[in-house]
C-alpha cells in the first residue's frame, strides 16, 4: 500500500515535470526554442537571442547598430540610404558596454563583413548598468555570443514559470490590440502606435513611430 502511493506522488511529479516543460517548449514566451510561433504579440521576446539568430542567417549588413532602447530611434532604412550598405539595429534592452563588446567580439569570430559600428553611448546607464542577472530570461544574450554552453542556455527557459506562461497566453489570446511585437524577417522590435512624428530639427535618423525623449 505505502509503496503504490509513492509511486502515485513520484508519478503526479513526473507528470506535472512533464508539463511544465512542455508548456514552456511549445508556448515559448521567449522565442528561443523556435519550434512553435504562439507568442507573436504583446509580451517582449529575447531580443538579444533573435537578433544574433538572425545576423546569423542574414550576412549583407554592412552597418549595424549598438545600443540600449534609446537606440532604435536610429532608423535603419535611413542609415542604409546614408551609407550606401544594409544597415542594421541591434539595439537590445538594458544594454551595456560589456554587451556591445561581447556581440563585435563573436562578429569578428565570425568573420561577418561589417563596415561600420555605431555604438550609441548611453552616459547615465550604459557605464553604470549592472551585470545580468542569469535569470532574467529577457536578457540573456545568445550564448554563441557569451560563450556558454548551448545546454545551460537553454536550462534556464525550461525552468519552472507559470505566471509567465499565463502572461503570454492572456496577451495572446485574450487582447485585441497590439501593443508590441517582433519581426523575425527583418530582425526588429515593432512597438506600434507609440509615436510621433520627428520634428525636422532633429535629421533624418528618426523613422516616423519613434517616441522622441
Amino acid at each position: 500500500m505505502q509503496r503504490s502511493y509513492w509511486r502515485l506522488v513520484l508519478g503526479i511529479i513526473v507528470i506535472g515535470f512533464v508539463i511544465n516543460l512542455a508548456a514552456n517548449v511549445l508556448i515559448d514566451p521567449y522565442q528561443v526554442f523556435g519550434l512553435t510561433d504562439f507568442n507573436r504579440k504583446n509580451f517582449e521576446v529575447n531580443s538579444r537571442f533573435l537578433k544574433t539568430e538572425h545576423l546569423r542567417g542574414q550576412r549583407s549588413y554592412a552597418t549595424i547598430v549598438f545600443g540600449t532602447s534609446r537606440a532604435q530611434a536610429y532608423d535603419a532604412e535611413t542609415l542604409a540610404r546614408l551609407t550606401g550598405g544594409e544597415a542594421f539595429n541591434f539595439w537590445v534592452p538594458g544594454e551595456s558596454m560589456e554587451g556591445v563588446f561581447l556581440k563585435l567580439q563573436w562578429l569578428i569570430r565570425e568573420g561577418y563583413p561589417l563596415k561600420r559600428a555605431f555604438v550609441c553611448l548611453d552616459y547615465d546607464f550604459m557605464f553604470a548598468s549592472p551585470a545580468i542577472d542569469p535569470y532574467d530570461l529577457l536578457r540573456q544574450e545568445h550564448y554563441l555570443v557569451s560563450g556558454e554552453t548551448s545546454l545551460r542556455f537553454y536550462a534556464r527557459y525550461l525552468a519552472f514559470q507559470p505566471r509567465v506562461i499565463r502572461k503570454v497566453i492572456r496577451a495572446n489570446l485574450f487582447s485585441d490590440r497590439v501593443s508590441y511585437f517582433f519581426d523575425r524577417q527583418r530582425g526588429r522590435d515593432i512597438f506600434p502606435g507609440q509615436g510621433r512624428t520627428p520634428p525636422q530639427r532633429r535629421g533624418g535618423l528618426l523613422p516616423e513611430n519613434v517616441t522622441l525623449p
